[in-house]
């Protein structure tokens, strides 16, 4: 599965409370390494991640990744919400 058919089949999972003044989000998306088989993950800060700009953009963030690092897309096991805030700066801190 890629990116949007997970999201659209088991939406995101969260590790943290979903507050709906918090526009930043780090989102882990795992997925299963195409040269080691093994599970893998890496993680993305994007914009209003429960918006479809958001599953836009974190679904063309993780293809760049892919293709970047010579992976298939569509391998992806889990998409978490991390960690959110209402600004960039306050996701990095």
């Amino acid at each position: 599965m890629n990116v949007k058919q997970y999201l659209k089949k088991n939406g995101y999972e969260a590790t943290c409370v979903l507050e709906p003044n918090s526009i930043w989000a780090e989102v882990i998306v795992a997925f299963e390494n195409s040269e080691t088989g093994k599970l893998d993950e890496t993680s993305f800060d994007i914009p209003n991640p429960l918006t479809e700009a958001g599953r836009n953009e974190l679904s063309d963030l993780f293809n760049v990744f892919c293709k970047e690092n010579v992976l298939k897309a569509n391998k992806v096991t889990a998409i978490i919400i991390a960690r959110m805030a209402r600004t960039k700066d306050e996701l990095e801190a």
